[in-house]
Order: structure tokens, then sequence, then C-alpha cells
């Protein structure tokens, strides 16, 4: 019964992107939906920002580290981790280019 079961993680899936997707990212030339976070992180005294893009393993089949996300707004990304959830999602982590 695996089939049946990729079968309902698929639908899922495709129902978790429709339903909660906040952002759409550009990454090589592709606009993926997906949920955005952008979780505060501190270590020590220094105060950071952790942001990640959760999506479809079947729409970032394409995506590799060190390639660039693009957000509606603007903000540039770069993919600096990619970490399948084993169901069927990944997460890219990425990194935020700081203008000054």
């Amino acid at each position: 019964m695996p089939t049946l079961f990729k079968s309902l993680e698929a639908s899922v899936n495709s129902a978790i992107v429709k339903i909660l997707a906040n952002q759409t990212l550009t990454i090589n030339g592709l606009n993926v939906d997906g949920v955005f976070l952008n979780e505060y992180d501190e270590v020590g005294f220094v105060e950071s920002s952790n942001p990640a893009f959760v999506a479809k393993e079947s729409d970032l089949q394409l995506i590799e580290h060190g390639m660039d996300a693009y957000s509606a707004d603007g903000t540039k990304y770069q993919v600096v981790g990619i970490k399948p959830d084993g169901t069927g999602m990944k997460v890219l982590e990425l990194h935020v280019e700081w203008h000054t």
C-alpha cells in the first residue's frame, strides 16, 4: 500500500501549500509557492533571523545550494541549505542579502 499513502501524502502537501502559502519566491526562473518563515534567533547578545521557505519537494527539484531566490518585494536571498523532511516537502534555508 505505499502507493496509496504516497498519493495521499501528495494530496495533503498540495492542500497545505494551497491553504497556507504566504510567499512566492522566484528561484532559478521558477515561481514557487510556499510557507516563508523568519524566526528570531539570539546567540549570546547577537540578534538575528533565520529565514526559511517550505515548499513541495516536486516544486524544488531543480534547486541547488547557492542559487538566488527573490521575493515579490525584491528581497534577494541565497539558498544555503536544502532539507527534505521525508514527507514530500523541503525546507530551504535562506541567507538574506543585506543592503547598507
